[in-house]
């Protein structure tokens, strides 16, 4: 084990408050999606040693946690649907199990078919996927997950929806191989629709222009190879353009090595001296050299992405955004993290864009990553290929 993989697993136990209990970052308390991103970075770095006994109990309250999350939303009267934090942690819940070998033994279908559309198209179309609307890429892979679940471990036949989600965004694709603006690539656009590209990834669906988008997102990278709209960010940004790229074939990857290897190098540059890794380390405190590295990314893109990134520069110049502005589920007291704090989830994304890269370009190492043969987030096909 190389030594950032070791000072990574190291910051994942120095987060670990019990056999499944994993604190989000330092001094938080433990949450139900911290818990799950605790046990994807231990599954990532193959260091999820459990007994039977401890898998059974870590599932149970898996389930246990999304009952009584169901519950307070149910009393709330929030449409479970279509709301992002029900839906997340319902399809991370259903990776985790994966990971402790209990999708079999512990059924979630009171949660998983009430929320399974009728309609497909129907439903797709109302949250705007065809435009590319921010969170619809989300949305999107929530269903298909759902989709592909039913029919593998529920015993219903959902090959027909299957397609017809598959049908709908071949139908919608734009010429950049995603989904909105056809006129200009944006950051906003391959992050949205990175998600489709996990479940394409995961059916083996042959995209005519899968070429064509890892080129076009290719073409946002900065000097460093990172892929945010501001300098040094963000975990989901690089992952995402990371595992588009690195998901195409072996033409794109030997066509993107120097990008891949210049992008590797610099996230590794990126780990904070606790092992984990942040948001962003070029925000905050907000000085001229950062605002300046920010000015420069904007003069650097092109299109709609120099917008993007001239519109962050001034965005995130305000007292607002001294720290991330994040999901206040991921903390059980809203907590919003330091852009240069140290979190499972950066950790999880830098980390697992690493993994992929190593990968791909077949890094001699007696390592072995470990992926997720689940669909969705983590997925890698060389999991399939094992199982």
């Amino acid at each position: 084990m190389s030594n950032y993989q070791q000072y990574f697993t190291e910051y994942i136990n120095s987060q670990q408050v019990s056999d499944y209990e994993f604190s989000f970052c330092s001094n938080q308390k433990p949450s139900y999606f911290s818990n799950i991103f605790g046990l994807f970075n231990l599954n990532l770095v193959n260091k999820l040693n459990y007994s039977c006994d401890q898998k059974d109990c870590i599932s149970k309250k898996i389930k246990e946690n999304l009952d009584t999350f169901k519950s307070s939303l149910v009393k709330s009267k929030i449409p479970l649907s279509t709301y992002k934090p029900y839906l997340q942690l319902l399809t991370f819940s259903l990776t985790a199990l994966k990971l402790v070998d209990k999708l079999d033994s512990i059924n979630l279908e009171h949660h998983i078919l009430p929320v399974v559309p009728k309609s497909i198209q129907n439903c797709l179309s109302e949250q705007n996927v065809h435009l590319g609307h921010p969170k619809s890429g989300n949305y999107a892979m929530f269903i298909a997950i759902l989709l592909i679940h039913a029919n593998e471990y529920l015993n219903t036949n959902q090959s027909a929806k299957i397609e017809e989600w598959v049908d709908y965004h071949i139908k919608h694709i734009n010429r950049f191989g995603f989904w909105g603006d056809h006129s200009t690539m944006s950051h906003l656009q391959f992050q949205n629709g990175y998600h489709q590209y996990e479940i394409f990834d995961y059916l083996g669906i042959k995209n005519p222009k899968f070429e064509i988008a890892a080129d076009a997102v290719a073409s946002l990278a900065d000097s460093r190879g990172r892929f945010a709209p501001y300098p040094g960010g963000g975990g989901c940004y690089d992952y995402d353009a990371i595992a588009i790229i690195t998901s195409c074939g072996e033409y794109v990857i030997s066509k993107h090595r120097n990008l891949l290897n210049r992008t590797y190098s610099s996230i590794l540059e990126d780990q904070n001296d606790d092992g984990g890794f942040c948001e962003s380390k070029y925000i905050r405190p907000r000085t001229l050299h950062n605002f300046l590295l920010s000015l420069k990314h904007g003069f650097n893109a092109k299109g709609i992405a120099r917008n993007e990134r001239f519109r962050q520069a001034i965005t995130l110049q305000r007292p607002k955004y001294n720290r991330v502005i994040g999901a206040s589920h991921w903390t059980t007291n809203g907590y919003n993290r330091r852009w240069n704090e140290s979190n499972l989830w950066d950790s999880y994304f830098r980390m697992s864009a690493i993994a992929r890269i190593e990968t791909a370009l077949k890094y001699s190492s007696n390592f072995k990553w470990n992926f997720v043969d689940y669909p969705g987030i983590g997925f890698h096909k060389t999991s399939k290929e094992k199982s």
